[in-house]
């Protein structure tokens, strides 16, 4: 979650990932605070939420496309502070593992990369909880050197999804 005083006072965010379920709560949050938001997602926002407002704005793309994003934040009349980059294939159930691994190695790589050309230097990445070996790992295979987990806590992933946010991980 963002930090209010780690970022000046009218700050500008890019929001990816916008449409999903951490996204959505993450943007109207942000929106309640103020922040201005270019908020992106492959998908539509949800129903539930309402409407963005100028100066924030919404675009569907796909971040796949590196040039897409780049168009969007040079279209905009908005310095972009920071980044929460949430955008990427939550799950690999009914997936192919080749498929999800390019889509969120290549999203993340053209989402750091664009932004750091641009100057952007704060950047919030959320990573899954799969690179420590649990969500998709059988509890047979869960293996834990101490309880509760944090950011000091060895990754051990065992299956290709978790492989992503061990690699791309700042």
């Amino acid at each position: 979650m963002v930090v209010p005083s780690a970022l000046p006072e009218r700050s500008h965010i890019l929001l990816t990932g916008a449409s999903g379920l951490i996204g959505a709560r993450v943007l109207t949050f942000l929106l309640s605070k103020d922040y201005t938001v270019i908020a992106t997602d492959i998908v539509p926002l949800p129903p539930h939420l309402p409407p963005l407002t100028s100066p924030s704005t919404f675009h569907v793309i796909d971040l796949l496309d590196h040039l897409s994003l780049e168009r969007v934040l040079l279209s905009s009349s908005l310095k972009i502070n920071g980044v929460i980059h949430l955008a990427a294939i939550p799950h690999p159930l009914n997936r192919d593992p080749r498929e999800v691994f390019a889509n969120n190695a290549v999203t993340n790589y053209n989402v750091l990369r664009t932004v750091l050309d641009l100057g952007v230097e704060r950047v919030v990445q959320a990573s899954s909880v799969n690179a420590a070996g649990l969500t998709f790992t059988a509890p047979e295979r869960q293996r834990f050197d101490a309880l509760p987990l944090n950011e000091e806590s060895p990754m051990r992933p065992v299956r290709d999804f978790p492989q992503i946010g061990r690699e791309t991980s700042c």
